[in-house]
């Protein structure tokens, strides 16, 4: 293992740590129960996922974070993916001003940005586009800073997943 994989590995783990004891924003679920849903550390290759199924929530003034990636939600609207030692900007929605209040990943696998009365202001449209017998979308903000949704097929749970098993139908790119 290089020393740049081995610190990003630790700063990962050192993220998922601080999610666990509340230190850091934590992802939130939209269900019946209001618990949050099931998130997982895994690898697609060589690059470290951090992943979770659909129903999960950002507020505005939030943030999610992974190794050096934060995906924040700014309080203007404007969903940004910044890198955490430099502060530099590598994606954002451009929805600045725009109301929204709450980003939500649907069981369809659409990434919506809301107002608070109920308006999409932004989506990824991709909903309805992970379909068959066993698939369902995945949310993964990935330590390279890339935010993907892709169509988990024929395993249930994600810590089981393998490369091969995660189709992209969507990602930031950065």
């Amino acid at each position: 293992m290089t020393r740049s994989r081995a610190v990003r590995t630790l700063l990962g783990t050192v993220a998922g740590l601080a999610v666990a004891m509340g230190m850091a924003t934590p992802a939130y679920a939209d269900g019946p129960t209001g618990n949050p849903g099931r998130t997982y550390e895994t690898f697609r290759g060589k690059v470290a996922l951090h992943v979770s199924y659909a129903t999960q929530w950002l507020d505005s003034g939030k943030a999610w974070y992974f190794g050096l990636a934060k995906l924040s939600f700014q309080s203007n609207g404007n969903l940004v993916i910044s890198d955490r030692s430099t502060g530099r900007t590598s994606w954002s929605t451009n929805t600045a001003n725009s109301g929204a209040t709450r980003m939500k990943f649907q069981t369809d696998g659409n990434l919506v940005l809301y107002k608070a009365n109920g308006v999409a202001v932004w989506s990824s449209k991709t909903n309805n586009k992970c379909t068959g017998l066993r698939s369902y979308p995945l949310l993964a903000l990935q330590e390279d800073s890339n935010f993907v949704i892709y169509c988990g097929k024929n395993k249930p749970l994600i810590e089981d997943l393998s490369g091969d098993q995660l189709t992209p139908m969507w990602a930031t790119g950065t």
